[in-house]
């Protein structure tokens, strides 16, 4: 199936993503050494991690890393827009701490999404993904493929960003980078919804005597009925909720199959998927787990992180393919 080759191509592309944005890649790598994590930035040693927080107050043996420690005197308890406080989701000790290190993630992932193979390597390992999610499903990729396509295609036309700003805008989106949009409102959004899913559903599923295709059938049009109830409130009609919603149409259902339905490869997917979501959110957001001390060692850290969370993801699909 089409699906082998396309996740090989992604783990050949794991193997060559620089780890550090920029034309100016080698001068990062040079100036920021080894002795200037040890001396101002936190990371340690993977048998060492600890808390160096109580409270909001540090307790390590140094000084808070620059950067966070820059971000920190920004924090006024209404810096930047943000749509909720993911303080006690992300491990954050109190919101000041939260809105600190979410300044500095933004700017990271403004700085390396300036890097064109780590934007290629972000779409075309998300779209790989969630196309194997798609195959576990027992349907054709194609079409979902094209939805994918179709909606990159629309973002990366710069004579559509100001339309996508005040689409995202309207929902409260204000800062529009890959965290906010991706992670924080569809992702994170996505997975809370999941969690209150009507009982009824759940009865349906827990029903021994309905059919594994009849409870498929029931999730689909319960989907479908979401997103036709989101499509009622479009401003756009071809907009970008347009286009994600077509993406939706095609994995929404497996996503809440994986959820809430049977024992089997697309439950296990959707398990591990979360859990890689929400551990690559929660040590973006760790001062033990990657270095806050510049915004470019940040940028490294986060890119080795995720990269390491798609390689476990590619090979349980390839694994769940040779089964």
């Amino acid at each position: 199936m089409k699906i082998h080759k396309r996740i090989d191509e992604i783990q050949e592309q794991l193997s060559n993503l620089k780890l550090a944005p920029g034309e100016h890649h080698n001068e990062i790598k040079a100036s920021h050494s080894e002795k200037e994590r040890e001396n101002g930035g936190t990371i340690l040693p993977a048998d060492t991690y600890h808390s160096c927080c109580e409270g909001e107050q540090w307790i390590g043996p140094v000084q808070p890393p620059t950067f966070y420690q820059n971000a920190m005197t920004l924090v006024d308890g209404s810096q930047g827009p943000r749509r909720t406080l993911r303080t006690e989701l992300l491990g954050c000790h109190g919101d000041e701490d939260y809105l600190a290190k979410l300044y500095c993630v933004r700017k990271a992932f403004e700085l390396m999404f300036k890097e064109t193979s780590t934007r290629m390597f972000f779409r075309d390992a998300g779209r790989a993904i969630l196309t194997g999610l798609v195959v576990l499903g027992r349907k054709t990729p194609c079409k979902f493929e094209n939805m994918c396509d179709n909606l990159i295609a629309f973002i990366e036309e710069p004579s559509n960003w100001n339309k996508i700003t005040e689409e995202l805008s309207a929902t409260g989106v204000e800062n529009l980078n890959f965290f906010d949009v991706v992670f924080d409102f569809i992702l994170l959004k996505i997975f809370e919804e999941m969690e209150t899913a009507p009982a009824s559903l759940q009865e349906v599923m827990d029903n021994d005597w309905i059919t594994e295709s009849m409870k498929k059938t029931t999730i689909m049009f319960y989907c479908w009925g979401r997103i036709k109830a989101l499509r009622t409130y479009l401003n756009e009609p071809f907009g970008f909720f347009y286009h994600l919603y077509e993406v939706l149409d095609y994995i929404l259902p497996e996503l809440v199959w994986g959820c809430v339905g049977p024992e089997g490869k697309t439950k296990g997917f959707y398990h591990l998927f979360k859990e890689q979501v929400y551990s690559f959110l929660k040590d973006i957001f760790n001062l033990q787990k990657v270095s806050y001390t510049t915004v470019e060692l940040l940028v490294e850290d986060i890119v080795k992180n995720l990269k390491f969370r798609t390689e476990m993801l590619t090979c349980f699909l390839q694994k769940s393919y040779l089964k």
